[in-house]
């Protein structure tokens, strides 16, 4: 950083402030022991800063750039010829097209994957203070998609947006050219319409910059590298997970995890493959990539809601596996179509514990085994996944591990009449940390339909390294052929029918298996720390580099505030009512019969500024539509107006269409007000407190309409909300990142126990007399 400042010869805060400000600035260098930057990524940015009139040097010329003056010192400062001859390259390059050249051992698809991931990423978190941040990170997707799978109507949307035509026009119009030339791609239909829904006008953005950086992957007419498509979409899925976090309850599932899913799946070219709850489609892609032709039968996938389809239809169309996708997972989950389709192979990566149903209707013919619980999904998936096999079919799913022991009467009694079948063939318990998410151990259950054996395998590779996830397919595969044995690393055996009744129909991989060995197993235990430790330092890292942000920004804000009296330059004061819809709930939420669809907000979901599922109502998709203002898109806000009337929440893609409740109001804001300002505006302890003195006095405080309408509100220009949601945004982050080190912490201490006291009643003999 002060290199750069240097070399641009300006002071090292001014550096700092651009990083700060500007999202496409460019990342640390990966591999470097310090923060070091690539010196030809850093002159390519500083081409789009011009030096002012009353900063240029002698020697250059007006509209100069910070870029063409780093370059000049660079070179005349850099002992490093190989370096200089680096920069030379990048000139006469148009400036987003500007590429870095590798080290010889860096593979350069993936250099240049990240490179542009890092830009594309920049160009949507730089226009995300303006509507849906979301909405701008799918629209870099779909129009990545579009440039590789349809080079000319890529071509006319590019050339038409240029031109001047409205953008949002544009999009439409070529994604609905593009899926009725390929009617078998209607799963990029809805969810795109709903980013063009989600888009402001272009009068508030401009596309241009992102449509010329998406146009020089390739020439035109022509489709850029597949394979650099391919390793672009996945870093840039990666990238959204782990600044969005997993939206919905769907989240991305680890690479050595779907690789390990695909080894026990071992599908074959003609399988019928299905994933009933697929995120972006890493499980489909993983298992059907190495078998899958475009001639072969399309795999299936629902997702929870349209942005993981649109995510896991790009993702397996640009690897070349055809697909059938929708957005009705849930759905298919409360109420499947009839007759019930059956499939060969099943992989999945459902929510953990997923509050799915207010009332679980007991005939259903799915639940051979038993009702599942509405409020913990677990043994609703895996009966849904069992009666989707065909005779012979095989699934392969991961499960949290509570599952395998809950004495819960519902859990338990589906586990055993699943054992008592056949149906469970074998049971894998996984190290903990494997999910950014959850520190948690996870399990692998391996299902066969129709399997006459009343066995099950047990592999506990809970203290195994992820390097060592094949020796776990190694044991399976041999086990199907009947000579298959664990290792001193991966204890396994089979457990007979007898021995699970006698644990109570227990699937826990760690009460049938052990060393055999009486104490504490040193290296074991030291593992399963290390593994915890390893996980709680990321956590901890992520939560410093965050803390840093914090600090900075709190640095360049101090003393920014609004000025004396409360009014800055162009600072304004006006009712809530000229900013927003303020829209109250239906008075109720529900019509007599019908089957509960649609969920409806209430107060107990508005926690922390965000909309949370614990617990959520549902109401019929009639009555929904026979009150369409009430129904939530993103960006809006849902504010409780009776009761706890100080909380908040914002709604994302996730809400789209779910009902307010009737003691809350939906506020609906307009361009000059950014949503997430408006969120934090109204968490201000002076805001709520004129919140609660508004409110009347009865058994239950209530805030009128009227009276939320005159709300005033202190409104900064457009650039200074960003700037003040961006550092209040930074401190929401800390919270979680620190919340999720107490949290692994605490799962750590469990462990602990585990590992350095091992299983206590086995252990123990008979109690000293007293």
């Amino acid at each position: 950083m002060a290199d750069i400042a240097r070399r641009t010869g300006v002071q090292r805060p001014a550096v700092t402030n651009w990083r700060r400000r500007h999202a496409d600035f460019p990342a640390p260098a990966e591999r470097s022991p310090q923060e070091l930057f690539d010196a030809a990524e850093v002159a390519r940015w500083l081409d789009t800063r011009r030096v002012s009139a009353k900063a240029l040097r002698p020697d250059e010329p007006p509209g100069s750039t910070f870029g063409e003056r780093f370059r000049r010192t660079y070179e005349a400062g850099s002992p490093d010829a190989a370096a200089s001859a680096s920069m030379s390259r990048v000139r006469g390059v148009p400036v987003e097209a500007r590429a870095s050249h590798p080290p010889p051992h860096l593979d350069p698809d993936e250099e240049q994957a990240r490179r542009l991931s890092s830009l594309l990423m920049g160009r949507s978190r730089a226009l995300s203070g303006v509507g849906d941040p979301a909405a701008y990170t799918d629209v870099v997707l779909i129009l990545l998609y579009l440039r590789s799978a349809d080079p000319q109507g890529w071509s006319w949307l590019a050339s038409e947006s240029r031109g001047g035509r409205d953008f949002i026009d544009v999009l439409r119009e070529t994604v609905h050219r593009h899926v009725g030339e390929r009617p078998t791609r209607k799963w990029l239909s809805q969810p795109a319409m709903r980013v063009a829904d989600g888009l402001p006008p272009a009068a508030h953005w401009d596309p241009i910059p992102l449509i010329d950086l998406v146009d020089s992957l390739a020439a035109a007419h022509s489709a850029p590298s597949a394979t650099l498509v391919a390793r672009l979409i996945i870093r840039l899925l990666d990238e959204t997970v782990r600044q969005e976090g997993h939206r919905g309850g769907e989240f991305r599932t680890p690479q050595s995890v779907t690789e390990l899913v695909a080894g026990l799946a071992a599908a074959d070219p003609d399988d019928r493959v299905l994933d009933p709850c697929c995120g972006s489609g890493d499980l489909l892609l993983s298992v059907a990539a190495p078998v899958k032709t475009s001639t072969s039968a399309p795999v299936t996938g629902r997702a929870l809601s349209p942005r993981p389809a649109l995510w896991a239809g790009i993702n397996l169309t640009l690897h070349g596996v055809p697909a059938l996708l929708s957005s009705d997972a849930l759905d298919d989950l409360r109420r499947p179509a009839e007759p019930d389709e059956s499939y060969d192979l099943i992989v999945s990566n459902p929510p953990f514990a997923m509050h799915w149903a207010d009332r679980v209707v007991p005939g259903d013919h799915r639940w051979v085994y038993g009702t599942p619980p509405g409020n913990n999904a677990n043994f609703a998936w895996l009966q849904h996944i069992a009666a989707r096999l065909a005779p012979g079919g095989r699934a392969v799913t991961v499960i949290p591990p509570n599952a395998t022991f809950s004495t819960r009467k519902a859990d338990s009694t589906i586990r055993a009449g699943m054992i008592e079948d056949g149906l469970v063939a074998c049971v894998i318990l996984l190290p903990g940390g494997l999910f950014a998410s959850t520190g948690i151990p996870v399990t692998i259950w391996v299902l066969e339909k129709g399997r006459s054996r009343r066995d099950v395998l047990m592999i506990n590779a809970g203290g195994a390294a992820e390097s060592d996830f094949p020796e776990i397919i190694r044991i399976y595969r041999e086990w199907r052929r009947g000579r298959g044995e664990g290792t001193r690393s991966i204890p396994a055996r089979a457990v007979g029918l007898a021995e699970l009744r006698a644990a109570g129909h227990s699937l826990s991989p760690g009460q049938f298996l052990s060393s055999g060995r009486s104490g504490i197993d040193r290296r074991e235990a030291a593992e399963i720390l290390r593994l915890s430790a390893a996980l709680i330092a990321r956590l901890a890292a992520s939560a410093r580099r965050i803390d840093d942000e914090v600090t900075t920004l709190a640095g360049a804000l101090a003393g920014q505030g609004p000025g004396e009296g409360g009014h800055g330059d162009g600072w304004l004061r006006t009712p809530l009512g000229r900013l927003c819809t303020v829209q109250p709930g239906p008075p109720r939420t529900r019509l007599p019969g019908g089957d509960p669809a649609v969920p409806v907000v209430t107060a107990r979901q508005i926690r922390n500024r965000r909309i949370h599922d614990e617990g959520i109502e549902h109401t019929t998709a009639e009555f929904a539509a026979s009150v369409p203002q009430c129904r939530l898109m993103p960006g809006d806000l849902v504010s409780v107006r009776t009761g706890t009337i100080d909380r908040v929440a914002l709604a994302d893609d996730r809400h789209t269409g779910w009902l307010i409740g009737s003691g809350c109001v939906l506020l609906r804001p307009r361009g000059e007000i950014l949503p997430s300002y408006l969120l934090h505006y109204l968490s201000h302890p002076q805001v709520v407190e004129w919140v609660r003195r508004s409110a009347t006095s009865a058994v239950l405080p209530t805030i009128s309409i009227r009276r939320i309408r005159e709300l005033p509100v202190l409104l900064p220009p457009i650039e200074r909300q960003r700037e003040i949601v961006g550092f209040l945004n930074a401190l929401d982050e800390s919270i979680v990142a620190h919340d999720a080190i107490l949290g692994a912490a605490h799962e750590m201490h469990t462990a602990a126990l585990g590992a350095l006291l091992g299983d206590v009643e086995s252990q123990a003999g008979p109690a000293a007399p007293a």
